[in-house]
């Protein structure tokens, strides 16, 4: 017994001393100093710039982490470049987030050397996709509606194709001018990828897809994507074709089966059937590829697990071979995952499939177990109220969102996690809703009023949440609305800030007006 002991204590020595070299190594990349110093000397040095929005518990900024980030050929890729790496907790960073037009943890964006957005790349990377994108994206020139120009006129290279593949369609503002939101433009540069390029076709059918599927009921948006409807299956048969496509437009096989197989296929019956068992089929050749990130293997089970539930009738519990199959691949991803990374990135999202199968017993076990060794307790804690309302437990619930506020660190985190803390009271009717919701009340205003980027970035977004949650409870509880209107008067007292005050006086009066 004492030499497994200390066989333990040496091997937990060895992991946290790997662990302490491998962020030492990676911080070490990164500009040293504000971001605006960085975009200077990038001007001067005529050097392009590639920055990094992200926070530390966010679990696809870990993923990023252990598969780019963190690897020796990244520093290398870096030397020519200014890498800056800007954490939503840092001070200003939400002010900073909205010169950039950057709020969705993590965002990877490069810009030229005058500070120009060159593109935002995809969430989803190895680093060797990221090389490529990275190389093509700097061959390209470094201007994306050029390059679209190009390949909508049949002259992009094969660089161009590299890059239009790896952007990050969702995040980047390249459409936002277009009323139906790049839906048809994507469509067209899908259809116009060169056959031979399987990765950059799939990534661009399947951003068509996604933009299309989701279009939602405004109207330019929905004739757009009717229209795509049309060429839905040439679409489909893009990213579906073989395993290399299915590879390269991974995130989107594994997160959007259920939405794109009902926008296809909204009749059940056999043709979504069939659509739906090979969509499930591509995403088990995800599941055992080495070159994937543990997180990608296990999020390729969730498919699976949406299909059948689009499926069922009647919210029919999930069949014990799935459930079976979720829990192997949750206890095989946990084994896998070893650095801190890994584990931010993968345990969530295993977390999160147990409860989508109602093993909520299996969920609490794996967040239980992660809480006694996690420096982001927060996380896991708001994961945990989600399985407990999902299971039902609503009071449960809160206690989790309470303890997630409590322990929650960071300037913008603090604020994000009062929220989700106030959304969720909002919503669950206890005997002591209101003197809760007062409590919280104070809390949010509190911080991010002390703070000059509190209503900034996304920090505006949870402002907006704020007062969507707060508005019913100022109608009916005098002494709530006593309580935000003493509030008002400090929007002027943001540091001097107008943009700030504005901002913060825009919250109010829509908040107290219903406006």
């Amino acid at each position: 017994m004492a030499r497994t002991m200390q066989k333990l204590v040496l091997a937990v020595g060895a992991l946290l001393a790997s662990e302490t070299t491998l962020a030492a190594a990676t911080e070490a990349v990164w500009f040293n100093g504000k971001a605006e110093a960085a975009f200077a000397k990038a001007k001067a040095e005529k050097k392009p710039v590639l920055l990094v929005w992200s926070a530390v518990w966010c679990p696809p900024c870990n993923d990023l982490k252990a598969q780019v980030f963190s690897k020796p050929r990244f520093a290398e890729l870096m030397q020519p470049m200014i890498p800056v790496y800007l954490d939503g907790d840092t001070e200003d960073a939400q002010i900073w987030s909205e010169k950039l037009a950057v709020t969705g943890y993590p965002t990877v964006v490069l810009y030229n050397a005058e500070a120009q957005e060159s593109m935002r790349f995809t969430l989803a990377m190895t680093m060797e996709e990221f090389e490529t994108a990275l190389t093509a994206g700097l061959a390209a020139g470094g201007d994306l509606q050029r390059v679209i120009a190009r390949a909508a006129e049949g002259k992009a290279t094969t660089d161009d194709w590299r890059m239009l593949a790896y952007v990050s369609w969702s995040q980047s503002h390249v459409f936002d001018n277009k009323p139906d939101g790049g839906i048809t433009s994507l469509t067209q540069l899908a259809k116009l990828a060169p056959a031979e390029m399987v990765e950059a076709k799939a990534l661009l059918a399947a951003a068509a897809l996604e933009a299309a599927a989701g279009a939602g009921d405004e109207p330019a948006r929905k004739i757009a994507a009717d229209d795509v409807k049309k060429e839905a299956k040439g679409l489909l048969e893009a990213v579906l074709i073989n395993d290399k496509s299915v590879r390269a437009a991974r995130l989107f096989v594994a997160n959007a089966a259920d939405q794109t197989v009902a926008w296809v296929e909204p009749t059940a019956g056999e043709a979504r059937d069939a659509l739906a068992e090979r969509w499930i089929k591509a995403a088990s050749t995800l599941e055992t590829d080495p070159s994937l990130s543990i997180d990608a293997r296990l999020s390729a089970v969730g498919p699976a697990i949406f299909l059948f539930k689009l499926r069922a009738k009647d919210k029919a519990k999930a069949p014990a071979e799935l459930v079976a199959k979720v829990q192997k691949a949750a206890a095989k991803a946990d084994a896998d995952a070893k650095t801190a990374y890994e584990r931010k990135a993968t345990i969530p999202t295993a977390a999160w499939l147990l409860q989508e199968i109602g093993d909520f017993d299996g969920a609490r076990a794996l967040l239980e177990k992660e809480l006694k060794t996690t420096d982001t307790p927060w996380y896991y804690e708001s994961t945990y109220a989600g399985v407990e309302k999902a299971a039902g437990r609503e009071v449960y619930a809160l206690g989790w969102a309470e303890k997630a506020r409590k322990s929650a660190i960071g300037r913008a985190t603090r604020v994000q996690w009062i929220v989700e803390d106030l959304v969720l009271s909002s919503k669950v009717k206890t005997p002591t809703q209101d003197a809760r919701m007062r409590e919280l009340v104070k809390d949010y205003y509190s911080t991010a009023l002390a703070l000059p980027d509190g209503f900034s970035g996304r920090n505006a977004a949870r402002a907006k949440r704020v007062a969507e949650s707060v508005r019913p409870f100022v109608g009916k509880d005098q002494e709530l609305r006593k309580l935000v209107e003493g509030y008002v008067a400090q929007c002027g007292k943001l540091d001097g800030k107008a943009a700030a005050a504005e901002l913060c006086a825009k919250h109010f009066a829509g908040l107290l007006t219903g406006v």
